[in-house]
């Protein structure tokens, strides 16, 4: 079983671009990576413009793409929006901090939730968290 999870850079103009990764997205796998390796806008920027791919690595080399597109959204509204909770059990956003300095941003996280709904059509109703910053 996989745990997907979606990971964004939000450029300074506010838009959010992402990229999908199926394997590993818990905090403990792909949120301590990019904390621990990719913590450079210019080395984030490369990750993403990869497209898509299987397991993020700690060399971007190692990395095993399979799609080469992007999406980007508005902004981190429509990025959540577009977002499936069923689907992504995790979002990662680097925040750029808007500075002139190498490694000026940080990570943070999302994570997918679900809750019991007594009187709907369905059982469950999924939402993501509040992006906090990554351990």
């Amino acid at each position: 079983m996989s745990t997907r999870c979606l990971i964004a850079y939000q450029k300074p103009n506010g838009e959010v671009e992402s990229v999908y990764c199926h394997f590993d997205g818990y905090i403990s796998g792909v949120g301590k990576i990019l904390v621990e390796q990719y913590g450079d806008e210019r080395k984030i920027q490369k990750l993403i413009s990869g497209g898509d791919f299987r397991s993020l690595q700690e060399n971007i080399s190692d990395i095993e793409y399979y799609d080469d597109a992007s999406t980007v959204s508005r902004n981190e509204y429509c990025f959540v929006s577009d977002a499936d909770p069923q689907y992504h059990e995790y979002l990662y956003k680097f925040v750029s901090n808007d500075s002139k300095f190498a490694n000026s941003g940080y990570w943070q996280f999302s994570q997918a939730k679900r809750i019991e709904v007594e009187d709907g059509y369905k059982n469950f109703a999924y939402y993501y968290t509040e992006f906090v910053r990554c351990p």
